[in-house]
């Protein structure tokens, strides 16, 4: 008996998803074995199952804050900008009252008003992620190529005030990020902001390596410009 019993539990276990479904069924009050399943549908692109199921945890804990981030996640990659807009607020508001905040929620706020048109309440709420990044090169870089890659879309469609916004933010975390100076080069030119864009396609030019192929797309840029 002992032994069929321990076959079945590795039966259970030997997936994460059929580890939280068991979860739940022998803690069915716990918020957290919810939310991991919910992640588990997020990874599988199964979204409204996954809303299905983190909103089961906040039914159960309405102050756990990674299921309102993971329903923001969702939510943002369905396009519904104000119930993205709203979990981080609720998530955010549970970490200020622990006064544990996490910087990414800041972040993901900014690119919900970004996305919203809302350049200004973005550019707050990237300030309060900044204030919350450790002062470390590497950190401060690996953020950058966030906020950079987020402009690269808004380059793509053509929508230049918002990529410069992102590319801004890019630089004032990391000055010697030479891709965001290459997008802010890209974009003040394309708005006819000629002197500005030829000083950061200048900057480009120092920062970027000497095998760089963009190297040669940037002194063409600059020949035209002067």
């Amino acid at each position: 008996m002992l032994s069929a019993l321990a076959f079945q539990r590795a039966s259970i276990y030997g997936s994460d998803f059929s580890m939280w479904q068991d979860t739940v069924k022998k803690s069915p009050f716990k918020a957290r074995p919810h939310n991991n399943i919910c992640l588990d549908y997020i990874a599988r692109k199964i979204p409204e199952s996954a809303i299905k199921e983190c909103s089961k945890a906040l039914e159960l804990n309405p102050s756990y804050m990674p299921s309102r981030s993971n329903l923001a996640h969702i939510y943002y990659q369905q396009g519904r900008f104000d119930d993205a807009e709203n979990e981080l607020k609720l998530a955010i508001a549970i970490t200020e009252r622990v006064r544990f905040p996490f910087e990414d929620l800041y972040r993901r706020l900014g690119f919900v008003y970004v996305k919203k048109g809302r350049l200004n309440h973005a550019a707050t709420e990237f300030e309060k992620a900044i204030a919350l990044i450790p002062d470390h090169s590497d950190a401060k870089r690996t953020i950058a190529i966030h906020y950079t890659n987020e402009a690269w879309s808004y380059t793509d469609q053509g929508d230049f005030p918002r990529a410069i916004l992102l590319h801004r933010i890019a630089v004032s975390l990391d000055p010697t990020y030479a891709n965001a100076h290459y997008g802010l080069g890209q974009a003040y030119e394309a708005t006819g902001q000629k002197n500005t864009a030829i000083r950061h396609w200048e900057e480009y030019l120092k920062l970027a390596p000497l095998d760089e192929p963009f190297r040669k797309d940037a002194m063409k840029h600059l020949e035209r410009l002067r």
